[in-house]
């Protein structure tokens, strides 16, 4: 907290504010987690979300085929198609 009243105190006072969301977000990465075994939970909480919807998209879970959706009459980004396609 002390940190971000810093920053607010650095960047106050300027025109010009280049700089400024990159300075709290640094400071908010700084002070995130507790200690280093919250860091590692952390990390390996969002490794294995990630893996897991990679998994999901190779298996093709909740994705429609492109080739139903064209037949359908939309594209694959699911828009209605109008006229020949």
């Amino acid at each position: 907290m002390r940190e971000l009243l810093s920053i607010e105190k650095r960047y106050k006072s300027m025109l010009r504010r280049s700089g400024l969301f990159q300075a709290i977000e640094q400071a908010f990465q700084r002070h995130f987690y507790e200690d280093e075994e919250d860091a590692a939970a952390h990390a390996r909480a969002k490794r294995e979300a990630l893996e897991g919807a990679r998994n999901r998209v190779a298996e093709g879970v909740g994705c429609e085929p492109m080739a139903a959706a064209e037949e359908d009459g939309r594209s694959a980004s699911g828009t209605v198609r109008h006229g020949p396609g």
